[in-house]
């Protein structure tokens, strides 16, 4: 499993430096131009060209991503082209941040998926089943934006309960934490209601309920254990979802992480700021999809990894 593990790492290397290609070459072939963002059009033609030769932006496409790739190779995410900031050292402040309402959104969406889709199951052909179907039905049909400017009305203007952005504690929390964790709350709890649709039906489940054990005992140790499996790949996955929800939601609630400091890269095309927040995304994604394979291992024991394959 280890070595299973360690080769999954490493395969991650030429993922991201596809993934740095394709950004830089994506990022270049929109219009406008980062000098202009930096300076204003109004500044005259030879200060803009001085600038554009100060940050290599006269040079061949492929002379800038190899210069940039020589950088992060050396450990370097490079400077910001609008403030002339380090990228890693701001990265580093602020994915706390953005860790924080990840794991909060998390902690808030998987337990109580879980918990939704199981009451969902049970409890199918009663009006709780329906109501729940409404529910996360309902979660995952409102887009995150709207979903934030909804609470921020109720919880901030109405209400005055929740303050309506900012970063610091609890408080400032709990709202974007809500709004990222909704649509992963109604993804989970509708893959563990099929999941656990899928197990009842399965004969060991006959045999547990012919020895006359509990219907709790059946549908907890039995129906919902054998479950597990496709709700922890969502869980897994939606690691990735959080991230890239966090965009939107540390946007509008102006949550000092990431996501925010993505959003400012692209507004400003800063190349740096852009790629450099790609990259530590992605290699999150990647890290905790690893971790999840190995975790199937530590759940159902008759699951295996073929090293040899690897």
């Amino acid at each position: 499993m280890i070595v299973y593990f360690i080769k999954r790492i490493l395969s991650v290397i030429p993922l991201l430096l596809g993934i740095t290609f394709f950004s830089f070459a994506i990022l270049k072939s929109l219009p406008g131009d980062v000098v202009t963002n930096m300076v204003g059009e109004r500044t005259k033609t030879e200060i803009v060209q001085e600038i554009r030769i100060h940050l290599g932006q006269d040079k061949p496409f492929f002379t800038q991503y190899l210069g940039y790739l020589k950088l992060i190779l050396e450990g370097n995410l490079g400077r910001s082209h609008i403030n002339q900031r380090d990228v890693a050292k701001d990265i580093k402040a602020k994915l706390p941040n953005t860790i924080i309402l990840a794991l909060t959104a998390m902690v808030i969406a998987t337990p109580l998926g879980i918990f939704l889709g199981f009451l969902s199951s049970m409890y199918s052909k009663n009006i709780l089943g329906k109501i729940i179907d409404v529910i996360v039905i309902s979660s995952l049909s409102i887009p995150i934006f709207w979903c934030a400017l909804l609470l921020m009305l109720i919880f901030s203007l109405t209400f005055k309960i929740f303050p309506p952005s900012g970063t610091g504690g609890v408080n400032y929390l709990f709202l974007p934490a809500i709004t990222l964790a909704m649509p992963a709350m109604a993804t989970i709890a509708r893959i563990t209601k099929t999941s656990i649709d899928d197990i009842k039906s399965m004969p060991w489940i006959k045999t547990a309920k012919s020895k006359g054990l509990s219907p709790l005992r059946v549908n907890t140790f039995h129906v919902l254990r054998n479950a597990l499996i496709p709700i922890i790949t969502i869980v897994g996955l939606d690691i990735g979802s959080y991230l890239n929800g966090a965009v939107v939601t540390e946007t509008i609630f102006g949550w000092d992480g990431i996501g925010r400091y993505t959003m400012e890269g692209i507004i400003r095309r800063d190349y740096p700021v852009i790629i450099g927040s790609v990259l530590v995304g992605t290699s999150f994604f990647v890290i905790v999809n690893a971790i999840t394979d190995v975790t199937y291992r530590l759940i159902d024991p008759r699951i295996r990894y073929d090293s040899k394959k690897w």
